[in-house]
C-alpha cells in the first residue's frame, strides 16, 4: 500500500518539479546569455542581457510555485510518506559518500 501511495505522489512529485523548473527556466532566461566554452560546458555570459531582475526572477519563482501547489498538492513534513523518502534519501546520500 505503501509503495503504490509513494509511486504515485513521486509521478505527480516529478512531474511538478518539471514544470515548475520549465517554468522557471523558459520564463528567465535568455538564450543568448548562456554559451558553450572551448570545454563543451555550458556558460552563462557575464554582463550580458538578462531580462529579468533578480526580484522578478524570485516573484517568478514564487508565482509558479503556487501554481504547481495548486495542480497538485505536496504531502506536508508530518507524513509518513514524507519521512519515509527523507530517510531513504538520507541512506542513499551516505551510501553514495
Amino acid at each position: 500500500m505503501l509503495g503504490e501511495l509513494l509511486k504515485k505522489r513521486s509521478v505527480k512529485s516529478t512531474g511538478a518539479l518539471l514544470l515548475g523548473t520549465l517554468l522557471a527556466l523558459s520564463s528567465g532566461c535568455a538564450s543568448r546569455n548562456i554559451v558553450q566554452a572551448p570545454t563543451g560546458r555550458f556558460q552563462v555570459q557575464p554582463g550580458a542581457f538578462n531580462q529579468y531582475s533578480p526580484e522578478q526572477d524570485v516573484e517568478i519563482g514564487k508565482q509558479a510555485q503556487k501554481e504547481v501547489s495548486r495542480q497538485m498538492p505536496v504531502l506536508p513534513d508530518s507524513s509518513p510518506v514524507t519521512k519515509y523518502v527523507q530517510r531513504l534519501g538520507q541512506k542513499l546520500g551516505t551510501e553514495v559518500m
